[in-house]
C-alpha cells in the first residue's frame, strides 16, 4: 500500500529536498509519493496506487545527490538528507526519448480510439511536445481480440507497463492474465494463449480501468443501444442503480448533488427509454429468493454456506478454482436477471404511452445500466432451462457517450419518478418474519459491497465483512468478500471446514460495485487512491432508501416468484 507522504504523526520520518523544496515524509515513502506531497508531479506510466513497485516504464527516473545517480522514483524510498532533482535538461531528454520510442511502436488512430483525450500516453506526448515517434516503426500489429464481446485486447496499443497484470494477480488474485516472452516480444496474454472465457477471468474489467492507453478496453454496445431505442417495434426498458448515478454524474462532469434519482430517470426517458426502473425492487426480490434458498438448505440439513457471486463469470471461477465447492453455489437469480425476466415477461405494467395515448404493447428490450463490466459477459451466457435474461448491458462510460451524442443537459431536464412494479390486486401473503430477517441481512451485505462501504456498527473481519443473526434458534453467520483475493481466503476456509459461515457473498471488485470495471475512469482512479490510502475502504456516498422493499416482501409469495427466481437442485 502506498504511504501517506505527509504524516506529522509518524514515529519515524526522513527529511529530504525535492527540487530544492524541503520535505518531511514517513519512513518508507517513495520519492514519487514524496514529490507528489509537495506538489511536484513526476511522469510515470507503470505506477499505480496500492500495487507493488515495479519500475517498468523508467519515465520517473530522477537524480539523487548529483553525480548522475539516476533512480526510479516509484521504486526508491526517500532517505535522510537526499537531494532529489526531478527536472533537468538531461532528464527531460531521457523522458522525451522514452515517450517517442513508445509512440513509434504505437498506432496513430487517436481520433478513433475510445481513450482519446483520456489516454495517459497521449497526455505525455502533449507534455513533451512530441507529434511523431521519430524512431523505427514496429512490425505488423496483431488484430484486436474480442473473444467475449466484453473485453477487447489490443496488443498493438500495449505500452508494456504491465499494470493490468499487476492488478489481476497482486490485487484481485484472479490470475486471469500474465506476461510472456522478453524484450521486444514481451506481451500480455491469458494462460496458455487461451480465450479469457476459458480461464479464471471473472470479467470484472478492472484491468481496463487501469490500462493507461486502450490495449485492454470494454466492448462498445452504444450502436446496438441506439438501434433498440429507435426501433419502432421495441419498448426500450432500463434499470439503473444508485452507484451508477454517482458514476454517471462524474463521467458527465456534473457537480455533486446535480444528478439524483429523479433527474437520472428524466435523463433516461429523454434518451428514448419508455420504461425506467430503479434497481432496488429487483435487489429486494433477489435477496428474498436467496433467503428462501438458504432456509430450504437449512431445513434439509445440506452443507453450507450458500456461496453467492456477482455474476455468471464468478461461477466459472468457482468451478475452475474450487470444483469441490461448486455444488454450494447459489441457485437464486441476481437482480439483473430478475429485471430481465419481469421487465420482459412479468407483471410490471407499462407506464409509457404512445402518441395516441394507448399503452405500448411492443416487445420490451431490457437494458441494464451498470458500473459492472461483467454484466456484458453475463447476458451472453446460455441460460439453460431458465428464461432469457436482459437484452443489453451498458456501462457508465457508454451511457455517458449516449448523453453526449444526444446533446442533452441533465441539469435542465427536470425530474421524474421512476416506474414502479405494481402489486395491485395481489394478496399480500408475505414470506414470513424469518425470511424477512434473512433477506434484510443478505440485502445489507449486497448494499455494502455495491456501495464499497462497511455496514454501520459492524466489524470488518478479514478477509470479509461478517454479520451474525439469530434464526430459528440458531446463530447464522454471513460473510462478504470484496475482491477475488479475499474470496480465495474465504473459500480456502470453507474447503477446510474452518469457516462456519452460512452464507457468503462475493464481489469480484476490491472496491465493490462502485469501483466496477464499467465505471468512469476518473472516478475509478480517485476511488482507488482512496482505498489504497486507508485500512478499509469506506465511501462517503449514501445509499438510497428501498422504495419497493415492503412491496417486494409482500409480493414474493403471492406471485410465486420462487419458481421464477430460484431453481431447486
Amino acid at each position: 500500500m502506498g504511504a501517506n507522504p505527509i504524516d506529522s504523526c509518524a514515529k519515524a520520518t526522513v527529511r529530504l529536498f525535492i527540487d530544492g523544496i524541503p520535505a518531511e515524509v514517513r519512513e518508507g515513502t517513495t520519492i514519487l509519493e514524496a514529490a507528489k506531497g509537495v506538489g511536484v508531479i513526476i511522469p510515470t506510466l507503470c505506477d499505480l496506487p496500492g500495487l507493488r513497485r515495479r519500475a517498468v516504464c523508467r519515465l520517473c527516473v530522477v537524480e539523487c545527490d548529483g553525480g548522475g545517480r539516476l533512480k526510479a522514483a516509484c521504486a526508491t524510498e526517500a532517505w535522510e538528507g537526499v537531494r532529489v532533482v526531478t527536472q533537468s535538461p538531461m532528464l527531460h531528454r531521457l523522458r522525451k526519448t522514452t515517450v517517442a520510442m513508445l509512440l513509434s511502436d504505437h498506432p496513430d488512430d487517436c481520433l478513433a480510439c475510445d481513450r482519446n483525450l483520456s489516454c495517459e500516453l497521449q497526455a505525455l506526448a502533449y507534455r513533451f511536445g512530441i507529434k511523431k515517434g521519430g524512431f523505427f516503426q514496429g512490425g505488423v500489429k496483431p488484430s484486436p481480440r474480442d473473444d467475449s464481446r466484453t473485453i477487447v485486447r489490443d496488443l498493438g496499443k500495449c505500452v508494456k507497463c504491465a499494470r493490468c497484470v499487476a492488478v489481476c494477480q497482486d490485487e484481485l488474485g484472479a490470475m486471469a492474465i500474465s506476461t510472456a516472452a522478453r524484450s521486444a516480444a514481451f506481451h500480455v496474454c491469458a494462460p496458455y494463449g487461451e480465450a479469457l472465457c476459458e480461464g479464471p477471468c471473472v470479467f470484472c474489467g478492472v484491468c481496463a480501468t487501469v490500462c493507461p492507453v486502450s490495449a485492454i478496453r470494454q466492448a462498445d454496445d452504444t450502436d446496438e443501444a441506439l438501434d433498440a431505442i429507435s426501433d419502432p417495434g421495441l419498448t426500450p426498458t432500463v434499470a439503473f442503480s444508485q452507484e451508477f448515478i454517482h458514476g454517471l454524474r462524474e463521467a458527465l462532469g456534473l457537480a455533486p448533488g446535480s444528478l439524483g434519482l429523479e433527474a437520472a430517470t428524466s435523463l433516461f426517458r429523454h434518451l428514448g427509454f419508455k420504461r425506467v426502473f430503479h434497481r432496488d425492487f429487483f435487489e429486494s426480490l433477489s435477496a428474498i429468493a436467496s433467503a428462501r434458498e438458504l432456509e430450504e438448505r437449512l431445513a434439509r440439513g445440506e452443507r453450507l454456506p450458500v456461496i453467492a457471486g456477482c455474476g455468471t463469470a464468478w461461477g466459472n471461477f468457482l468451478g475452475l478454482g474450487y470444483p469441490g465447492l461448486a455444488p454450494l453455489a447459489a441457485k437464486a437469480h441476481g437482480p439483473d436477471d430478475i429485471f430481465g425476466i419481469l421487465g420482459g415477461e412479468g407483471p410490471i405494467p407499462e407506464s409509457a404511452r404512445d402518441q395516441d395515448g394507448e399503452k405500448a404493447r411492443k416487445r420490451p428490450h431490457t437494458v441494464v445500466a451498470t458500473t459492472c463490466l461483467a454484466r456484458k459477459y453475463e447476458r451472453l451466457m446460455p441460460k439453460g432451462a431458465d428464461p432469457k435474461s436482459y437484452d443489453l448491458a451498458l456501462t457508465v462510460r457508454e451511457v455517458a457517450k449516449l448523453v453526449k451524442l444526444s446533446g442533452l443537459d441533465p441539469r435542465k431536464l427536470g425530474g421524474q419518478r421512476p416506474d414502479h412494479a405494481s402489486s395491485e390486486g395481489i394478496p399480500a401473503e408475505g414470506p414470513g418474519e424469518g425470511i424477512i430477517a434473512l433477506a434484510r441481512t443478505i440485502l445489507s451485505l449486497e448494499r455494502a459491497g455495491a456501495m464499497g462501504r462497511t455496514v454501520p456498527d459492524k466489524n470488518l473481519v478479514a478477509p470479509y465483512l461478517e454479520l451474525e443473526i439469530p434464526f430459528n434458534g440458531k446463530s447464522l453467520r454471513f460473510g462478504l468478500a470484496l475482491g477475488i483475493k479475499n474470496a480465495r481466503a474465504a473459500l480456502d476456509k470453507i474447503a477446510s471446514g474452518e469457516s462456519g459461515l452460512s452464507y457468503l457473498k462475493v464481489m469480484s471488485c476490491p472496491g465493490g460495485c462502485l469501483e466496477g470495471g464499467g465505471q468512469d475512469l476518473r472516478m475509478a482512479k480517485r476511488l482507488r487512491e482512496l482505498r489504497s490510502s486507508q485500512d478499509q475502504f469506506a465511501s462517503s456516498i449514501d445509499s438510497v432508501p428501498l422504495f419497493h422493499e415492503g412491496e417486494a416482501f409482500a409480493t414474493f409469495e403471492s406471485l410465486r416468484v420462487k419458481n421464477l427466481f430460484y431453481r431447486a437442485p
